[in-house]
């Protein structure tokens, strides 16, 4: 219901349904685990409103489940993080930056990956081959530091077509990291939830009509 309110046009009703979501995620933040994915993508949209309120709004909701992170390296992070889900053409190279410059002690948990994969997500869209590398190279990071892998379940929709698009890529530093980062999704999530990966994998292996180099990404 709150997640429909954030697609009126009406401003105070945007408004308020972001600020329920915020309060949420602070007030239940294990209940609220796996619908983190959805509400973070639908607040990145209201990240950028037009309406002050909205948009101040918007970042304190996201503080919220920032507030709620266990991972301190991810918390430090988190102005950060704010500032390249609300403007990634301008911020999202400095903090994918800033993230692989940080050496995790500490497992990252389900409240860091409702921030991180959306990074990710938007790293590898984007056209520049920098931002794509660093995003390939955080995506392997989060696979292999994610304190339960089946907190990584809820991405997969997030996950598996980045993967998909980053080993078919015509550089081979992101194909590699793309294959590491699936190797350690699929070592972590077990060959149960692996199994359509692998066929796609064997499928693309044996097809004449793609390129060497997606060929030796599938590899």
């Amino acid at each position: 219901m709150f997640l429909e309110g954030l697609k009126t046009d009406n401003w105070r009703g945007k408004y308020s349904a972001v600020e329920a979501i915020g309060n949420m995620a602070y007030c239940a933040p294990k209940q609220i685990s796996g619908f983190l994915p959805d509400i973070v993508k639908a607040l990145r949209e209201v990240l950028n409103d037009t309406h002050e309120k909205v948009h101040e709004a918007a970042i304190k909701a996201v503080s919220k489940i920032g507030s709620v992170i266990k991972c301190p390296e991810v918390a430090e992070l988190l102005d950060v993080i704010i500032l390249a889900l609300g403007n990634s053409n301008v911020h999202l190279n400095a903090c994918l930056d800033a993230l692989l410059k940080t050496s995790f002690v500490h497992a990252i948990d389900a409240p860091s990956l409702s921030l991180l994969v959306p990074l990710v997500d938007i790293g590898l869209t984007m056209h520049d081959n920098t931002s794509k590398q660093m995003a390939s190279k955080l995506m392997g990071n989060i696979c292999n530091l994610t304190q339960d892998p089946e907190d990584l379940l809820p991405y997969m929709k997030i996950l598996i077509p980045a993967i998909k698009n980053s080993l078919f890529d015509s550089i081979p530093e992101i194909r590699a990291s793309a294959s590491k980062a699936l190797g350690k999704l699929s070592k972590g999530l077990g060959l149960g939830n692996s199994v359509e990966l692998l066929e796609w994998l064997n499928m693309n292996l044996h097809r004449k009509d793609l390129a060497p180099s997606e060929r030796s990404g599938a590899a």
